[in-house]
């Protein structure tokens, strides 16, 4: 995936809680230092643990950016650690308290492909893109798509979140591809551009 100001690739290890809202990325923003997400805080740390740079409340922080210089390393690691923890969690995230599920009725994707969608709500106490969201699942329960609403510096974007080629780790499916680009009002996405891609080299779950 991308780094701060750079369309170059970005590789690094993420891991997320099932139970509660948390990431680690390491190495984060560099080597040496680790990103620690919570809605709480989000912090910079050494391998050692001690800390380099921390910020409180940072949705906060995050929500008041309105301008065209980017974020700093706090920004980012709250950005990327919120993101990662929904990705990474679906369809886990789905149950946690306060998550309102509504059938979405059948969708047909490309002409060709049925799938189904479920309309969902998200409580403020979690932190996501957009608090309405649509997932897309195919016959055999896998999520393929995630319609919502993305912003980034004050702008805001709906976008549709593909996943596809999923492997099993540790008895759950998980997508090796994600791309994200825009969505037309109509539902229907865009061929492009590719506003975000992830490929995902090995999964765990322990």
């Amino acid at each position: 995936m991308p780094s701060s100001g750079s369309s170059a690739a970005w590789e690094v290890a993420i891991s997320v809680s099932t139970r509660e809202v948390s990431a680690r990325l390491e190495p984060f923003p560099a080597p040496g230092t680790v990103g620690i997400f919570t809605p709480a805080e989000v912090r910079i740390e050494t391998g050692a643990g001690d800390v380099c740079a921390a910020r409180q409340d940072p949705v906060t922080d995050f929500s008041s950016v309105q301008n065209d210089r980017g974020w700093d390393d706090l920004q980012l690691l709250y950005h990327t650690g919120y993101s990662f923890w929904n990705y990474l969690t679906a369809p886990f995230l789905l149950a946690h308290p306060g998550v309102e599920v509504r059938d979405g009725g059948p969708w047909t994707e490309n002409e060709r492909e049925r799938w189904h969608r479920v309309e969902i709500a998200f409580p403020p106490s979690i932190p996501t893109h957009s608090p309405s969201q649509t997932y897309y699942f195919d016959d055999d329960g896998l999520v393929r798509r995630v319609d919502y609403t993305a912003s980034f510096l004050g702008a805001t974007l709906d976008v549709a979140h593909y996943c596809a080629d999923h492997r099993v780790a540790g008895g759950v499916p998980v997508p090796r591809r994600r791309w994200v680009v825009p969505r037309r009002a109509s539902g229907k996405a865009r061929t492009g551009p590719v506003m975000l891609s992830i490929a995902v080299r090995d999964a765990w779950l322990g």
